[in-house]
């Protein structure tokens, strides 16, 4: 049996997104009878000061100073070493306000690389995973692989250009890296080589079309009978155009449809200004969603940048429709015939997203997906395959 160490930098006081393909990749491989798996989580804290300007933070109801600085926590079954760090303001200043190196942050991960000395293989997720991974792999010749998942790879060594070469670096001497979409492999080859797979993130076997009739009972229950639901699913951030949503919305408006809101972020307040009559959900657990989709008709998601959009092979799974930007992996989901081009002119990307929403949701056809690309299951086997070949 080999013992393999599972380590990521998440945020486990917002669970979803990366968080849950993280969880379920981990869970898979812990699975295997093969592998002995330990799972290291870097959850960076928030003090007094932290909270006060970014805003407070909970776990299950329970506020971030109460659920204090555990050894382990469980999500899912699975049990998590977590590794405490607290938020660096002058790593923060010098990385996102000079566009310098952080100082402490490299030197946490390097001291972190002492407790993966004694494994056969790490499975690293992302830049900050990857980093503690490769200098136990330069201290103690442990191999590591990577998986790459949006904006490590799409978005951050381009804006902040300091990390793009360590970024290349931590690539070129992995065992293997894993994109989860072939737009997200290609866009690193702009950054270095290395040895490199697409593997995309799975989904959820309770995200499935349910029968009619279950359906008919669930559009009763959230009151939406005889009308057509159109939804965003995901942070309202910047890099997701949820500012352009009542805009969007505000092209596509007719009586026979309606438009949730599900999710949370700095944008919120300003959406429900300029659109009111949305309906807005908020975050909710992952566990809720399966339901709420086989009640929405369409998934929008004008992203500008995206490594895979598991939200949308979520809606396709329970038989929603969906339409989003031609830009990184959304089209590897929904196929380019339902994306639209990013346009520099926002109101000309808002009335060619609404005529392309309309067009999909009014067509008769059902939308295109094969659920075995994206099997748990088999995702799983195939990085095991691997550990078990290159384990020291």
């Amino acid at each position: 049996m080999k013992r393999v160490a599972i380590v990521f930098e998440e945020d486990i006081f917002n669970q979803k997104g990366t968080f849950l393909s993280k969880l379920e990749r981990a869970r898979h491989l812990a699975a295997n009878p093969e592998l002995e798996v330990d799972v290291f989580c870097i959850q960076l804290s928030y003090g007094p000061i932290e909270r006060l300007f970014l805003g407070k933070r909970f776990l299950d109801g329970k506020a971030e100073h109460k659920v204090g600085h555990p050894d382990t926590l469980s999500f899912k079954g699975l049990l998590y070493q977590m590794i405490w760090k607290s938020y660096g303001i002058a790593d923060h200043f010098l990385f996102y306000k000079l566009g310098l190196r952080p100082w402490f942050y490299p030197r946490f991960l390097k001291r972190l690389s002492e407790r993966l000395k004694d494994y056969d293989f790490i499975s690293a997720h992302g830049f900050e995973g990857a980093f503690a991974a490769r200098e136990a792999k330069r201290r103690y010749g442990v191999p590591y692989s990577v998986t790459w998942h949006g904006s490590d790879i799409h978005t951050k060594p381009f804006r902040y250009p300091c990390i793009k070469a360590e970024t290349a670096a931590l690539i070129a001497e992995a065992e293997i890296n894993y994109f989860v979409s072939k737009a997200l492999l290609e866009t690193s080859e702009t950054i270095g080589p290395g040895r490199k797979k697409v593997l995309c993130n799975g989904v959820d076997a309770a995200f499935q079309k349910r029968s009619e009739a279950e359906r008919l009972l669930l559009r009763r229950k959230h009151r939406v009978e005889g009308v057509k639901v159109v939804a965003f699913i995901g942070n309202l951030f910047k890099i997701k155009q949820a500012e352009l949503l009542p805009e969007i919305y505000a092209k596509m408006k007719r009586k026979d449809l309606v438009f949730w809101v599900i999710g949370d972020g700095p944008l919120l307040g300003s959406i429900k200004e300029a659109a009111p009559d949305f309906r807005f959900f908020g975050n909710l657990p992952h566990e809720s969603l399966p339901e709420l989709m086989n009640v929405i008709d369409l998934v929008v998601l004008p992203s500008k940048a995206e490594g895979m959009a598991l939200v949308l092979v979520e809606a396709l799974a329970s038989g929603c429709k969906a339409v989003g930007s031609l830009t990184g992996g959304i089209p590897e989901v929904i196929g380019e015939q339902n994306c639209v081009p990013l346009d520099d002119d926002p109101e000309a990307f808002c009335a060619a997203f609404a005529a392309k929403a309309l067009q999909v949701l009014d067509d008769p056809q059902a939308p295109d997906f094969d659920p075995r690309l994206f099997d748990w299951a088999e995702i799983s086997a195939k990085e095991a395959s691997n550990i078990l070949q290159s384990a020291k």
